[in-house]
């Protein structure tokens, strides 16, 4: 569990805005994820929250450092209706 907030709820869908890495995953825009759990990684001093893509079933994390704002997500992902 991360120290922060979870903006994510899980098993919900979420599209991405935007074409980004994370780490050696890659998030496509108008892809749909679906939420599926988060750790964090005292290491590297972020929060990694685990996707699966709703197609392909492709496991994906994104992961945001400690040192970036909580509300960077609404950039990358919305949710899907």
């Amino acid at each position: 569990m991360s120290w922060r907030p979870n903006p994510f709820e899980n098993k919900k869908a979420y599209r991405i805005k935007r074409d980004f890495r994370s780490i050696q995953f890659m998030f496509k825009a108008g892809q749909v994820v679906r939420f599926v759990g988060e750790g964090y990684s005292r290491y590297d001093s972020a929060t990694i929250y685990n996707f699966e893509d709703m197609t392909t079933g492709e496991s994906l994390q994104w992961w945001l450092s400690d040192d970036e704002e909580q509300n960077k997500w609404e950039e990358l992902f919305e949710i899907c209706s």
